[in-house]
């Protein structure tokens, strides 16, 4: 995180001194300063364990205690720029069919085919849907008269809610009445972080003189209920 500020400090400081020097990249341009929204398609990385989210279940599953998971997100953010090297952003994301499936295991670590004679078979699904607001300040630095480096740090406040139960996908033993229920009690809990957390960004921006600007962006978010997810993204935003 160290870094991040450093670069951000650099990135603040180096603008200016390049305008000053004489710079022909410099000209003034429609997304140099003020407001901007955009949206974007993106891939949320999640990697962490299930017992530190109180999802894990009573017996051993194949994956260990392994919850690792590329989904599908999207973002909708606004910002404005104060100058060209510096601004304020704001954003939302949320991420989709952020869910896995385990087989329960015997001792030999194969998936077992019947649940201690009760059931054929089952499995233990989880599932942790994430979304999250952002605030940061921004800071950028031309490379050339469309091209710009940007960086972000702020904060996130993430709502993560936590799904796990024991799907029977096979029939009962015995198939008459009554039902044999399943082992595991389904987990049916809301994780939620209420306050902020620390997130940082990297950029790059591919500005044009119609005011449209395509970002390619990787941002690091330090929520605590699910470890360290990273956002990668493609945008397009518009600026005013």
């Amino acid at each position: 995180m160290n870094r991040i500020v450093f670069a951000a400090l650099f990135l603040l400081a180096s603008g200016p001194l390049a305008a000053e020097n004489g710079s022909g990249l410099f000209s003034k341009e429609s997304w140099q300063d003020g407001f901007y929204f955009g949206a974007g398609a993106a891939f949320l990385r999640i990697d962490t364990k299930l017992s530190s989210t109180g999802l894990a279940p009573a017996e051993s599953i194949s994956g260990s205690d392994s919850f690792t998971k590329t989904s599908i997100a999207s973002k909708f953010f606004g910002g404005y720029r104060f100058i060209r090297y510096a601004g304020i952003e704001g954003g939302y994301f949320k991420a989709y069919d952020v869910e896995d499936s385990y087989c329960f295991t015997e001792a030999n670590g194969e998936c077992t085919e019947s649940r201690g004679g009760v059931v054929s078979s089952s499995d233990w699904s989880v599932e942790l849907p994430t979304s999250g607001f952002t605030l940061a300040a921004t800071g950028f630095l031309p490379i050339n008269d469309t091209i710009e480096l940007m960086i972000k740090v702020g904060g996130v406040n993430a709502k993560v809610d936590g799904l796990a139960q024991e799907d029977i996908v096979g029939g009962f033993v015995p198939v008459k009445p009554p039902a044999v229920p399943a082992l595991n009690s389904p987990i049916n809990r809301k994780v939620k972080n209420s306050g902020w957390d620390v997130m940082g960004a990297f950029g790059v921006d591919f500005n044009s003189e119609s005011g449209v600007t395509i970002r390619a962006e990787v941002e690091y978010f330090n929520i605590k209920e699910i470890d360290e997810p990273w956002l990668i993204s493609l945008n397009a935003l518009y600026n005013f």
